[in-house]
């Protein structure tokens, strides 16, 4: 379903017609950048039974818009990208065309599925995020006497809460890399599990804040990626990027130090002790003081974690993280500066950046549930 508004940028009186098209929850926003002065709108139902609004501009009637010009259409939605070709056509309907692409890859049910399970990851980040928080910012006691809950209790909470979220393109996967932690644990990693289970614990949270905190504008690629419908950047996505710019180099660092987990596990596959590195010389408070890039040095040739490694970016965390980057093209690409002191220009498609964080969070979740069910069968 798609509703209109009129609008008028409250910086520079620039006038649109948004076309929003509703998404499967509330509250819901998509953002989009004035095309004449590059103020960021916000439109969308910012509370439950609240009227089509806007955040950056104000609404009008058809009887204050201009005369002498048209308005210019922007098509939006919440929870989909829209097709470039498409992002001012008043007749454009982007659920209908995403649902054409998505069935040639997908049925009816595993669009449907994926749809719910989206929406279901986000409400109960809000029931486990308080029971998360006191965890690791208290103690398992204060769990206990707040929500009367163990922290098993917990551990399975958060279990079903990701799986939410990586069950499709990343669900196999990550059952695998489980399922091969669990074959080649040993006594002493679980015992340094369970003796670093404050720090694990907190990297896991803040890997989980800080993804969630811009869920409303990754969520515009989750679902096509979950199903793994391909759409070769053909797509603008209606973001707002002051709130996600610093996302991936977080995650980026956060999910760094998990690698810790698969580095351990190969170790034990290969032979050696947990902690034991191949090179002589090698130990693992070295392997913790190295640079993050070369985190995944270990288990890059690993069958099993290879993949964790796939969305890990030196190029765009320092690209993003060091104030070298701003939106360029209508905000359809992002201009990085990569390389030493930030001199090499390279750009991205926003959407590109979207998926990165997505791809990166789901690395960080696949570590973290090997954890969760280390702390859970062993506690």
């Amino acid at each position: 379903m798609t509703f209109r508004i009129y609008i008028q940028c409250e910086d520079c009186n620039e006038q649109y017609m948004v076309r929003y098209g509703l998404g499967n929850k509330f509250p819901q926003e998509a953002s989009f950048q004035c095309q004449n002065c590059t103020k960021q709108i916000t439109v969308g139902y910012f509370e439950y039974g609240s009227d089509l609004t806007c955040k950056g501009a104000r609404s009008i009637d058809e009887a204050q818009l201009k005369k002498d010009k048209e308005p210019t259409v922007q098509n939006l939605h919440p929870e989909l990208p829209i097709d470039k070709s498409s992002a001012s056509d008043p007749t454009h309907f982007q659920v209908l065309y995403d649902i054409d692409k998505i069935l040639k890859n997908s049925n009816e049910h595993e669009f449907r599925l994926a749809q719910a399970q989206l929406v279901e990851f986000e409400n109960s980040w809000k029931e486990l995020e308080p029971s998360f928080r006191i965890l690791v910012n208290v103690s398992e006691e204060k769990l206990k006497d707040v929500f009367n809950k163990e922290p098993k209790e917990f551990y399975s909470e958060f279990y079903e809460w990701a799986m939410l979220f990586l069950s499709g393109k990343w669900g196999e996967k990550s059952q695998n890399f489980i399922d091969y932690a669990q074959l080649h644990l040993s006594a002493h990693l679980i015992e340094y599990v369970k003796q670093n289970k404050t720090n694990l614990l907190h990297k896991i949270f803040d890997i989980c804040t800080t993804y969630m905190n811009g869920y409303s504008d990754f969520q515009r690629t989750i679902l096509l990626q979950k199903l793994d419908s391909k759409h070769n950047n053909d797509v603008n996505t209606n973001v707002n990027w002051n709130n996600i710019s610093k996302v991936y180099g977080d995650l980026y660092e956060l999910v760094g130090d998990l690698f810790l987990i698969p580095t351990m596990l190969n170790n034990l596959e290969q032979g050696r002790n947990f902690d034991g590195f191949n090179s002589v010389g090698f130990t693992l408070d070295k392997y913790l003081a190295s640079d993050k890039a070369n985190r995944a040095v270990n288990f890059e040739t690993n069958s099993e974690s290879s993949f964790l490694k796939n969305y890990f970016f030196a190029w765009l965390r320092n690209g993003t993280h060091h104030k070298n980057c701003k939106l360029v093209n209508g905000g359809e690409e992002i201009e990085l500066g990569t390389g030493k002191g930030g001199k090499n220009i390279k750009n991205i498609p926003l959407v590109e950046y979207l998926e990165s964080c997505n791809n990166l969070f789901a690395s960080g979740l696949t570590i973290s549930l090997v954890i969760i069910k280390i702390l859970k069968e062993n506690t």
